[in-house]
């Protein structure tokens, strides 16, 4: 069986203190079929997007500290 398709899921949980957490998710799947380039480099680049995701959503959500 040939694969068609590369997913992954990434979550991660953030402690907010005070008995709050925020959780984040980001995925992304790609079409491989007929894909000749190194799969382990497609993932690594989709890792860093993913990553970048789940960036972006906490700078956008944390609670802001106060002074």
């Amino acid at each position: 069986m040939k694969a068609k398709e590369l997913s992954i899921l990434v979550s991660r949980t953030f402690n907010l203190g005070n008995f709050e957490s925020l959780r984040v998710e980001a995925g992304m799947s790609v079409s491989i079929e007929g894909y000749d380039g190194d799969l382990e480099e497609g993932r690594a680049k989709m890792l860093l997007e993913i990553h970048k995701s789940l960036s972006a959503a906490y700078q956008a959500h944390r609670p802001k500290k106060s002074s």
